[in-house]
């Protein structure tokens, strides 16, 4: 197979632009894929007239990827099939195969090639699964009852859409939904597909309750759609919101009527404990905060691009500050629609949780940066208080998933991971409460790494939010979790004050997701995060920074020269 193909890296030549293309030439005829590794995807297939395969990439990369690169500032450079395959990580299959599924391709379009180079990829990486009597449809296992119906169901589709009948299109989608084991990725596919064909009078979708529903017939609760049948089953109008939302999450008052808060009674408690409405107050910790908050809908989580994050930091009010004037200080300048302050029963009595909205990375640290930090404030000698960050699932493949897990908690990257984070559990007291380890022998390579984890909570990275869908898609048993938020969280960090470290914590998140998508999974090493983050260091200021593979900059993060508290004394 390396014969048929050429691979060349398109190298700058000085230090201050970004290594992102790779190209893959298919020798026989006439055909190059340019491949951008910082957003992990095609960005051009070509096709170029003439007999033989070495033609001029300089021609293509000028016209079609960018303005930018040109031979003058830019080398090319052969590499191996293996370093292409590290470069491009679990998009290798969908890369080779794309080079032969379009009109001039020199063989059919046909999903063996798929399969060929996914098998391919398994070889190369040493990850190919042992033989087993299951069938495999969509690279997932079903056993051979289940291989029947699935082949049923999408022959019945096949003759649906050939017929152009709506109703039968959407029972056999169902059908097929419903033995796919409600795994929304393997059928999504199918329904843009047939959505796309325009000759339905309404399109189908997945609405959020986890259903099949044509969009027409879908409802609005919890800013979530719903289908008609869970609507009808367990949505209410709730009066001091006027929308609909969740029975499960508001409250029946005296009235029949739906409210988000508990009804007062007459008697002696006149407080209302979980203060859930009043969103300038601090809020129990049980409060959905996502009845307060509204994630950024411009950012569009994906395996490949970006995706959203949503951060929890704990601190500590101080003696010369109650809990209240902190929240009223807090939601002042990071805004009351970007976060809430709830409770926490682990935390001091004067400890309280900022909790903010899913944004992209650029949004926190913009509001981060900007926050003047009353000098009272405590949180990293409180010996309780950490910063949480959640990503969205959506960000992660299972391989990507499995080689965070091996990243983050890979005994010889302690030091790497206590130098950013503050503190680590196979060193400090503090963590190994919080945030443990997993079992080294858990981490042999990506697939085991997934195989041991289950809803626990107190580990490094927690995986105990993921939704019951979003775990299968990451190739996880279904039946272990039941989250709510399908998050990935990572709790390493040791709560800080100090700006420098916690917009580096923040930049260290989104920039280890990045990370592990490039990186070999045999590669996942402090040393090779910081060799990457060299090139990357533009789009991580404070983390290159905080590493030493940028200059550190004289100004003070703050905008102005006040006391940032300073109660984080511990050496980095």
């Amino acid at each position: 197979m390396q014969q048929a193909y050429k691979f060349t890296r398109i190298v700058p030549n000085t230090s201050d632009r970004i290594d992102r293309y790779i190209a893959v030439q298919y020798l026989r005829v006439p055909r190059t894929i340019i491949y951008d590794t910082l957003h992990m995807r095609v960005r051009r297939s070509h096709a170029a007239e003439g007999a033989g395969g070495d033609y001029d990439i300089w021609n293509l990369v000028a016209a079609d990827v960018t303005s930018e690169i040109h031979s003058f500032n830019h080398t090319l450079q052969p590499i191996t099939e293996r370093v292409f395959l590290e470069l491009v990580d679990s998009s290798y299959p969908k890369i080779m195969a794309r080079m032969h599924s379009s009109a001039d391709s020199p063989v059919s379009v046909d999903k063996r090639w798929e399969v060929a180079f996914t098998n391919r990829y398994r070889t190369l990486t040493g990850t190919r699964d042992v033989a087993s009597n299951a069938c495999r449809i969509s690279r997932q296992e079903f056993s051979f009852s289940g291989y029947i119906r699935i082949k049923k169901y999408r022959k019945a589709l096949a003759a649906a859409v050939a017929a152009r009948d709506d109703t039968e299109v959407f029972d056999s989608l169902d059908s097929l939904y419903d033995a796919y084991n409600h795994r929304e990725y393997i059928i999504e596919r199918a329904i843009d597909g047939i959505n796309g064909m325009g000759w339905m009078n309404d399109n189908i979708c997945i609405a959020q309750c986890g259903h099949l529903s044509w969009e027409g017939d879908t409802h609005t609760v919890n800013s979530d759609l719903w289908c008609d049948s869970c609507f009808e089953e367990n949505a209410v109008h709730v009066e001091n919101r006027d929308e609909y939302m969740s029975r499960d999450d508001v409250y029946e008052h005296s009235d029949g009527l739906y409210y988000t808060y508990e009804e007062e009674h007459n008697d002696d408690d006149d407080e209302d404990n979980d203060d859930d409405d009043e969103p300038r107050r601090l809020m129990g910790y049980s409060t959905n905060v996502m009845r307060h908050l509204v994630k950024d809908v411009n950012i569009k989580s994906s395996p490949f691009g970006d995706f959203l994050m949503g951060v929890e930091l704990e601190m500590c009010a101080g003696s010369r500050r109650t809990v209240d004037d902190a929240v009223s200080d807090v939601l002042s300048q990071l805004g009351d629609g970007y976060c809430v302050c709830k409770s926490d029963g682990s935390l001091p009595d004067d400890g309280l949780e900022i909790v903010t909205a899913p944004r992209g990375l650029a949004e926190h640290i913009d509001r981060f940066k900007n926050w003047n930090i009353n000098p009272s404030y405590r949180a990293w000698n409180s010996g309780k208080c950490g910063v949480h960050v959640h990503i969205d699932a959506r960000a992660f493949s299972q391989l990507t998933l499995g080689k965070f897990l091996i990243f983050i908690n890979a005994e010889d990257n302690k030091d790497f991971i206590r130098k950013i984070a503050g503190r680590h559990p196979a060193i400090d007291n503090q963590a190994q409460r919080y945030c443990a380890m997993e079992g080294q022998e858990q981490l042999a390579n990506p697939k085991q790494a997934l195989k041991g984890k289950d809803s626990s909570r107190y580990y490094m990275v927690n995986l105990s939010n993921l939704t019951s869908a979003g775990a299968a898609k990451l190739g996880l048993p279904d039946w272990k979790f039941s989250g709510r938020y399908n998050t990935v969280e990572l709790r390493i960090f040791r709560a800080s004050l100090k700006k420098e470290r916690l917009l580096a914590q923040l930049e260290f998140t989104h920039a280890a997701v990045m990370f592990v998508r490039a990186a070999s999974y045999r590669d996942l090493t402090g040393a090779a995060f910081v060799a990457w983050l060299k090139k990357y260091g533009v789009l991580y200021p404070h983390l290159a920074a905080w590493y030493g593979v940028a200059p550190i900059k004289k100004a003070n993060p703050n905008a102005a020269p006040a006391v940032v508290s300073s109660d984080e004394t511990v050496s980095t």
